[in-house]
């Protein structure tokens, strides 16, 4: 008698990789369409599967990227209106769809067919959680030395000592990485 568990193993396995597969063959599809329908339903299917604060910023990047062509188009006479809703709802329907993907599937079992890849993936994942750890302690700082908000001058003094904190760092990270991959016979 055959044994069942098998294919169920090797199914399991390939799981990832072929949800990976169909993730990209959508994301290919979202960046190519010119109809908003589609976008808005892929949106609102992915919204019930992501965290809702993480999309402030993300919104918030969106009106500075578009709402000055948006505005200067209005001043040239055209109405881009059109464009700006397409614009960010495509951008919202990809990012929900990225966001969806990866709060279910394991971004380290999708991309495990290639070597190259996962070590990609395991670097820039380090870099994140170094980037994150800083970030809360930056944040935990500055709530345990502070009486009330900062304003004006101070904000902007503590923001830019910050900003070059993470930019020093990135720098620091990035030697360190050039060097190690060059240790290993890896020549970028």
């Amino acid at each position: 008698m055959p044994d069942i568990k098998l294919p169920m193993i090797i199914l399991y396995k390939v799981k990832e990789r072929l949800l990976f597969l169909f993730y990209l063959i959508v994301l290919i599809f979202l960046s190519f369409l010119r109809v908003c329908l589609p976008l808005l339903v892929v949106f609102l299917l992915c919204l019930p599967f992501i965290k809702l604060k993480r999309l402030g910023p993300v919104l918030l990047l969106f009106l500075i990227v578009s709402v000055p062509y948006l505005a200067i188009g209005y001043i040239g006479g055209e109405s881009r209106l059109y464009w700006f809703g397409l614009f960010n709802l495509r951008a919202l329907s990809m990012l929900t769809l990225t966001m969806a993907f990866f709060s279910r599937i394991n971004p380290f079992k999708a991309l495990a067919f290639s070597k190259t890849l996962s070590w990609v993936l395991s670097l820039s994942y380090s870099q994140y959680i170094s980037f994150t750890r800083n970030y809360r302690k930056f944040s935990l700082a500055l709530k345990s030395r502070t009486i009330k908000k900062l304003l004006g001058k101070t904000l902007r003094s503590y923001i830019g000592s910050v900003f070059s904190f993470f930019v020093d760092f990135s720098e620091k990270r990035a030697k360190e990485i050039d060097q190690a991959l060059e240790s290993r016979g890896f020549h970028a």
